[in-house]
């Protein structure tokens, strides 16, 4: 079951257990109100090696954004969460939180559960961004052959549905791109409800994948934004926040 809640600034909504937090945030809109101090060393060098000043700020205020929000759901200061990260680059804290992020543009996206690891993806839609080659580079032939068949019409929406579905899925997993993205299958028409068709070394039954717009609706063909998120297990219900 989906939730959708619009609120005009942040305030940590109660977790609880069975349930995913997916939070949308416009960082243009809490400019502001990030506080440097609270990245680590290792973030802030990373944060130098971007080549444009603004591409550096962003990232840096999605990570204190992230560092705040994850400390209020943990009750703790932002600059002691101290982040692991798997061989294939995934962050976590512990076994008492998982999380997920993900930005696009000037958006950002944040899934946090209790009981389950998950993964979670947002694009901003681009007509420019769309092509048959990439298309062949990341779609499984099925995926393909479905794609090929649709009218001109819906490739651009259909295209962002296949895209954020997969790359939550594979975030979910926990390998990143290495997973290979041929080796899953979603369906592609993006007014139907996203579902996962083939995955290679486990049973697509064990996977619940959910894609919705920016503002949760989720059949969102004429979204500005697309967003998917996936886990594995048992979840009650997804309780998606906006602060837009």
């Amino acid at each position: 079951m989906l939730v959708t809640v619009h609120a005009d600034q942040w305030a940590r909504p109660p977790l609880q257990g069975g349930d995913i937090h997916l939070l949308a945030f416009n960082i243009d809109k809490l400019v502001n109100q990030f506080d440097y101090r609270v990245l680590s060393a290792d973030e802030q060098h990373q944060a130098s090696q971007f080549k444009f000043s603004k591409h550096r700020q962003f990232w840096m205020n999605c990570r204190c954004l992230l560092r705040h929000v994850l400390a209020d759901y943990l009750d703790c200061q932002p600059e002691t969460i101290v982040f692991n990260y798997n061989d294939y680059g995934k962050p976590s804290i512990n076994d008492t939180l998982f999380f997920n992020l993900s930005h696009s543009h000037n958006r950002m996206l944040l899934a946090v559960s209790q009981e389950v690891d998950l993964g979670v993806d947002i694009e901003r839609v681009r007509a420019d961004f769309v092509s048959d080659d990439l298309a062949e580079l990341c779609f499984s032939r099925r995926e393909l052959d479905d794609f090929y068949a649709l009218p001109a019409d819906q490739k651009l929406s259909s295209f962002f549905h296949v895209w954020t579905c997969k790359e939550a899925l594979i975030k979910a997993v926990g390998e990143g791109v290495s997973f290979g993205l041929k080796q899953l299958s979603v369906n592609v028409h993006a007014d139907e409800p996203a579902r996962l068709l083939a995955m290679k070394t486990t049973r697509v039954a064990d996977w619940h994948l959910h894609r919705l717009g920016l503002q949760g609706k989720q059949s969102a063909v004429a979204s500005d934004y697309y967003i998917a998120i996936a886990w594995q297990g048992a979840i009650k219900k997804v309780c998606y926040y906006t602060y837009l």
